[in-house]
């Protein structure tokens, strides 16, 4: 029998890997706030498009606004809820969900930032996995409408899923199973060290293009905002080394030359450059990370789980992160609405 799904959080990463789960044949159900995008939805087709041809195509899915999610009691109980909300949504969005889990059921956090203690909060640990997402550029621009904007190098694995100690189980096979039919797919036994490399990306680019207000391809081709972005990843990648993580590479950069790029090795910071450089081509010209997606849009912002996470554990672990400090501060100010964004308002930093 296929597993019944439930995502939580039907945004940009939750409807697409929720439209090419349902493509796919799976029996999905997709669950939102977003009262036009589920209209959308139901009526229209889950629309995905893309660079590559496989993320051009109308699905139709079962989607569920938050106040139609007690009909799941009606239904077969739920396999695997991935959680794809925000991360200060999490608490919500997992208690929501629980009534309908059967009783060996897991959740799952498919979100950026360190959400699995929360959702564990709710289910328990013995029933949590955690994915982690890289290479996947995605953007809900319109109800029911979906963009990616990249393309996955052959042999990446977008979805990466472990417990939240210890070796890959049964269940997490399982779900990297399912997720391979969305993209690549693979199980890891430090589900934290692959957190926390994937913040180190997020750190690097989210509250920064916030507050300059330009692109990814932008970032990665000005030499002033190319050079933030490094600094703002070593000093990530200094802290998750301090706490004794075993850090992966981002996109192709080694954390290692992030550090040894900030500390005067000349050779490190052509690597990291270059690969920077590079990746500005995979995207499309318009492309914005979520949490500038956020601001645009007047919605609060994740940046307390990016940034604000990097200070807050920079802080224990007795690393210095000012940087990050720096960005976190603007970007409060930002939501704030005390400024508007600009290339300038780094300048000095």
């Amino acid at each position: 029998m296929k597993p019944r799904i439930a995502i939580v959080g039907a945004g940009a990463v939750g409807a697409y890997v929720g439209g090419h789960l349902s493509r796919a044949g799976a029996d999905v159900a997709l669950i939102d706030q977003y009262p036009e995008h589920v209209d959308a939805m139901r009526t229209e087709g889950l629309h995905l498009s893309g660079l590559a041809d496989r993320d051009n195509f109308i699905q139709p899915v079962t989607a569920l606004h938050v106040c139609d999610v007690q009909r799941l009691a009606r239904e077969r109980p739920i396999d695997m809820a991935l959680i794809a909300v925000k991360g200060y949504d999490t608490a919500w969005a997992t208690a929501l969900i629980e009534p309908y889990l059967r009783a060996q059921g897991i959740a799952a956090s498919v979100q950026n930032g360190l959400n699995d203690a929360r959702v564990a909060a709710v289910v328990g640990e013995s029933r949590v996995l955690g994915v982690s997402v890289t290479g996947c550029g995605v953007e809900l621009y319109a109800p029911g409408r979906v963009r990616r904007s990249n393309v996955s190098p052959p042999g990446h694995s977008v979805f990466r899923v472990g417990q939240m100690h210890g070796p890959a189980t049964s269940h997490a096979r399982e779900l990297a199973r399912v997720l391979s039919s969305v993209d690549g797919a693979d199980v890891t036994d430090d589900l934290a060290s692959e957190r926390w490399s994937k913040l180190i990306l997020n750190s690097m680019r989210m509250g920064l293009a916030a507050v300059t207000g330009i692109n990814i391809p932008e970032q990665d081709l000005n030499d002033s905002t190319r050079r933030l972005m490094i600094r703002l990843g070593a000093e990530t990648a200094k802290v998750g080394l301090a706490l004794n993580y075993s850090l992966q590479p981002v996109q192709g950069i080694q954390p290692a030359d992030l550090v040894s790029a900030v500390d005067g090795d000349d050779a490190a910071l052509a690597r990291v450059e270059n690969i920077l450089r590079g990746t500005a081509r995979r995207y499309r010209s318009n492309t914005s990370p979520s949490l500038a997606q956020d601001m645009a849009r007047g919605r609060r912002t994740e940046i307390d789980d990016i940034n604000g996470q990097i200070v807050t554990s920079g802080a224990r672990a007795g690393v210095p992160t000012p940087l990050n400090a720096a960005i976190l501060h603007l970007v409060q100010r930002l939501e704030r609405n005390e400024f508007v964004p600009g290339i300038d308002i780094v300048k000095g930093l």
